[in-house]
């Protein structure tokens, strides 16, 4: 009986897996980002990241970089405005409407950053997004296009 209801289940499951497969998208991100920062630090990071979309689905698309709190119970509110007083991306790649074979040929940029020297210590997510369409505007962009979302975890620590 046990057998029986195991094969069903696979062969239902089976078609939808395929279908995943055939269509799936994977977004790769590397960063250069410390895992430690210090209040009123001046740093760079790098941001490389690459499209692996096989079929070419995905026409266009528009990357996003958020930071945030790194806290479940808040909702991960956003602070990067809290926390950094200036940001300088070399070249500008967020918020940029990018073609498929842009994405897939991989894009990198630098942002060069200064933390607030009053900045709330304590543990924080950046996390770059890449939805599919010409949408740049964070609030207009919607859940369903949501391709890929990669996060680095850092900890800003009070200034020594």
């Amino acid at each position: 009986m046990f057998k029986v209801m195991l094969f069903r289940m696979i062969a239902c499951l089976l078609p939808l897996l395929l279908v995943a497969a055939a269509f799936a998208q994977e977004l790769q991100v590397s960063s250069t980002m410390a895992t430690e920062y210090q209040q009123g630090e001046s740093a760079s990071v790098t941001f490389t990241i690459t499209l692996d979309d096989p079929d070419g689905v995905i026409d266009q698309g528009v990357l996003f970089l958020n930071v945030v709190e790194n806290s479940p119970e808040k909702n991960y509110p956003q602070a990067a405005h809290l926390i950094f007083a200036a940001v300088a991306e070399e070249p500008p790649l967020f918020r940029r409407v990018l073609s498929g074979v842009e994405l897939q040929a991989g894009q990198s940029t630098t942002l060069n950053f200064r933390l607030r020297d009053g900045a709330r210590t304590g543990r924080y997510v950046a996390v770059v997004q890449l939805f599919r369409g010409p949408d740049t505007s964070p609030w207009r962009v919607r859940a369903e296009n949501r391709v890929g979302l990669v996060g680095f975890s850092f900890t800003l620590l009070p200034r020594e």
